[in-house]
């Protein structure tokens, strides 16, 4: 009788817990602003409009600010978690990064934009014409710039497409006055943060 009551009481126990749990991430998901995300057509890339992202790691948080972003921070975790709820991005995987979509004509202003915009911050102690690791293929363009947040090595990770294509990283002279694919059919580049990483050890993608 001991044992079946004991079991009851640990089996209650055990929704309490998972209630709790999943009040909890539903608040965290309510707390992200309606249109603050925006899948970028049918892919794992995100348009989004927060102030900062908040990445955690080892209890310190990351606290990065969002070009162009006016509508609060979001914890990481919960960005994650709420584009799973919402179908956008299969659990366990992670995004291809964020984007940055422009007007015909402006790509290259804007890549410049966000350049500056980020020397101001995490890259106030990097020569923006100088990144960690650069890559080209063809018209691709691949920069890894290198930062840090409370002891913590950072890297954020940038794709475009150039106008002119290159065969190597050296014919590239200067990054703020390269000029980019306008003539692309939805101009934009694409951006992603990674967190406890050096540039060499993150794949190309």
């Amino acid at each position: 009788m001991k044992i079946r009551i004991f079991s009851t009481l640990l089996f209650m126990l055990l929704i309490v817990i998972n209630c709790n749990y999943a009040i909890s991430e539903t608040k965290a998901i309510c707390n992200i602003e309606q249109g603050s995300i925006q899948k970028f057509f049918n892919t794992d890339s995100f348009i989004i409009k927060f102030s900062n992202i908040i990445y955690e790691h080892k209890e310190k948080k990351i606290k990065i600010p969002i070009f162009k972003g006016s509508m609060g921070d979001v914890l990481y975790d919960d960005f994650r978690k709420f584009c799973s709820v919402n179908n956008l991005l299969e659990e366990g995987f992670r995004e291809n990064g964020f984007i940055i979509k422009t007007d015909k004509g402006k790509l290259s202003k804007t890549f410049n934009e966000f350049l500056l915009f980020y020397k101001k911050s995490i890259l106030s102690n990097t020569d923006l014409n100088k990144p960690s690791r650069i890559e080209v293929d063809g018209g691709g363009l691949y920069l890894f710039y290198e930062f840090n947040i409370e002891g913590v090595p950072c890297v954020i990770y940038i794709v475009a497409t150039t106008k002119e294509e290159y065969k190597s990283a050296d014919q590239i002279k200067s990054i703020t006055g390269i000029e980019l694919d306008e003539k692309a059919k939805i101009p934009h580049f694409r951006y992603s943060f990674w967190i406890n990483y050096k540039s060499e050890e993150i794949p190309v993608l």
